[in-house]
């Protein structure tokens, strides 16, 4: 199975913005959406090229035999906030974390708890945008009990 987090749309939307910046044609609004365009599209092309893990796998797999994998705008999300989350051998441990940073899921979870919002975590990460924190709100949906033994690890004495 190959993972895709572009659309159509978006593949096409991106190639005439590359086509745009060769020519210095590019406004504030459309350098953003060829960098966040260009970012996706890395983080597939490394999703697709990495052996496939427990977390890939559940990924490309339909949840029904029968079912395509790109089935309905939910399928959709989910592949792609799930898309935002990596986790490498060597990078924070192998925690989890907001793809493209040293970000562990488990770190802004432990903001959130202690009372941080969204506007207080991306003034925190000015790396992040909000689709990161989606990204990591869906993934400690998932992995509630890893995210809670990480911060209990990480507590001070």
């Amino acid at each position: 199975y190959r993972i895709t987090l572009l659309s159509d749309e978006e593949r096409v939307q991106l190639a005439s913005l590359r086509r745009q910046v060769t020519k210095g044609a590019l406004d504030d609004n459309e350098t953003v959406a060829l960098r966040e365009l260009s970012r996706i599209e890395g983080y597939e092309e490394r999703l697709n090229a990495a052996p496939p893990s427990e977390e890939r796998v559940a990924l490309s797999s339909p949840s029904k035999p029968d079912e395509p994998l790109n089935n309905g705008v939910k399928a959709l999300e989910r592949i792609h906030e799930v898309g935002r989350i990596w986790r490498f051998p060597g990078v924070q441990g192998g925690d989890a974390c907001i793809a493209g940073t040293r970000i562990p899921v488990w770190t802004l979870a432990q903001m959130a708890r202690a009372g941080y919002n969204d506007a207080d975590l991306l003034a925190a990460y000015p790396a992040l945008r909000a689709i990161d924190l989606q990204a990591g709100r869906v993934y400690m949906q998932d992995h509630q009990q890893e995210i809670d033994t990480r911060i209990r690890q990480n507590e001070a004495p």
